[in-house]
């Protein structure tokens, strides 16, 4: 009955229907003909958020400090891809959160994962001052959303029901190319 909800709320063709209350009215206009990676985007530093501490922005990837041998576990979810694909592809602005400036989407195919191992995939990079000329600042993995069936994985299960399940199927391929 829980996937039969979210199978509703992943349907971009759904049809709103105004006599449902609470939280489901509030997910519905969430997601609701819009899709996976494709639901508004709340500003958390509101008025309040001020008033009760000084917000800042994240800043991925440079809570350690690496010269020292110390290692994150930090990851990019993959709808922050998925998001910039449907900005460009229903002409709206591209997606950027402030954490996320100046990061880069490439294929690795020679990395190194945080044990030292070879690593395979896509990565997210910052360069020094933007500028590929000067070297790679900050470098972290995408999480590979995968090896889950959607009958385990909500989040795979709404995946394969929106628009981004071709662009996931082929980000899935490669992973699966990364394993063999």
């Amino acid at each position: 009955m829980q996937f039969k909800v979210f199978d509703e709320l992943a349907d971009a063709a759904q049809v709103e229907d105004n006599t449902v209350q609470g939280w489901w009215n509030w997910a519905r206009k969430k997601v609701s003909g819009t899709g996976y990676a494709r639901g508004s985007i709340d500003n958390s530093f509101t008025g309040i958020y001020w008033l009760m501490s000084t917000p800042k922005d994240r800043t991925p990837n440079a809570y350690h400090d690496a010269s020292n041998g110390e290692v994150t576990e930090e990851y990019v979810h993959p709808s922050v891809h998925y998001r910039r694909l449907a900005n460009e592809k229903y002409k709206e602005d591209i997606y950027e959160p402030a954490a996320m400036r100046g990061w880069t989407r490439k294929y690795e195919p020679k990395g190194k994962a945080s044990n030292g191992t070879t690593k395979f995939g896509w990565m997210w990079v910052k360069y020094f001052n933007n500028d590929p000329e000067k070297g790679i600042e900050h470098s972290m993995w995408e999480f590979e959303i995968g090896g889950m069936s959607k009958d385990k994985s909500l989040e795979k299960r709404l995946i394969d029901k929106s628009w981004v399940d071709a662009v996931h199927t082929e980000v899935e391929s490669d992973w699966k190319k990364v394993r063999a």
